[in-house]
């Protein structure tokens, strides 16, 4: 006899599943417990997708405050005084594959910095956030081969 850590009864061994990993060789939830956590499981992955769809807004914005310690508000704030525009190019729409504007952050503080579209966060990005290697691509854009870069 063994008592299923779920429901509490005393069982036949027969009603647990076999474990090769544990000392007693049965799992702890007898069978018909084990059967019913499954049905659960299903019931609860179609509600968590459910709630995923319709809250992707307030799902982005705890990201947002999770990784960046700034609330929806204050970006919104951010964002109203940079004349709802991108704070670097100007541009009016966002862009990008989701069309959605972009936190831009310090990566070495992690702090907040401002709201930029898609094309100007990959810009930042791929100049690993480097005043010297922005520099040195405005001096190859003018047409400068060799540049001081304290100029």
């Amino acid at each position: 006899m063994k008592r299923c850590s779920r429901c509490g009864q005393e069982k036949e061994a027969s009603a647990f599943y076999p474990s090769k990993t544990l000392p007693y060789g049965l799992r702890s939830a007898c069978k018909d417990c084990e059967r019913g956590a499954e049905r659960n499981l299903l019931k609860d992955r179609a509600n968590n997708k459910k709630w995923f769809r319709e809250n992707k807004a307030k799902r982005r914005d705890q990201t947002r405050q999770k990784k960046y310690g700034v609330s929806a508000k204050e970006i919104e704030f951010t964002f109203g005084s940079q004349g709802r525009q991108c704070a670097i190019c100007g541009a009016d729409e966002p862009g990008g594959r989701f069309n959605q504007w972009n936190v831009d952050h310090n990566h070495l503080t992690g702090r907040f910095r401002g709201v930029v579209c898609y094309r100007c966060n990959q810009l930042l990005g791929y100049a690993r956030d480097s005043i010297e290697i922005l520099k040195k691509a405005i001096a190859y854009l003018q047409g400068r081969k060799n540049v001081n870069i304290s100029e």
